[in-house]
């Protein structure tokens, strides 16, 4: 599979496991993980970045723990029409990129995230941007 049939398998996700999809689901048991994990770690104000944020349930979740310095990339423009939706006060108060990760991840700082995470999506990278691993670990 070449690099752009793998951006398009989920740039065009319509329907099981689309944005609408996981946003019926809200946040779950990995909501709270992740919620668990970071606040060990971090104060309210710190600034958090998730890859692959989708309609964004994961950060719905952070939010509503009082976490306020929230960013989301993801490649599925639709993710962001459902955020607004479904999420409305994460979508006006975080910042958000409608992008694959390889295009964007270069343009953050050295040290702009006090945490990265994500959830079931670095798997989805094509090998020949494994370089990306790299991006995560500098911003």
């Amino acid at each position: 599979m070449d690099l752009n049939s793998v951006r398009d398998t989920w740039t065009n996700r319509a329907g099981e496991y689309s944005p609408a999809y996981y946003a019926h689901y809200g946040p779950n048991e990995t909501s709270t993980v992740i919620r668990d994990i970071l606040s060990g770690y971090l104060s309210r104000d710190a600034t958090v970045l998730e890859l692959g944020c989708g309609s964004g349930r994961h950060l719905e979740h952070l939010a509503n723990h009082g976490f306020e310095n929230l960013t989301g990339v993801d490649i599925n423009a639709e993710a962001f029409d459902t955020m607004r939706e479904t999420y409305p006060t994460l979508a006006a108060d975080g910042t958000f990129h409608c992008s694959p990760i390889e295009d964007i991840i270069e343009d953050f700082d050295d040290g702009q995230f006090d945490a990265v995470y994500s959830v079931e999506t670095l798997q989805h990278l094509h090998p020949d941007v494994e370089w990306v691993f790299k991006e995560v670990a500098r911003i």
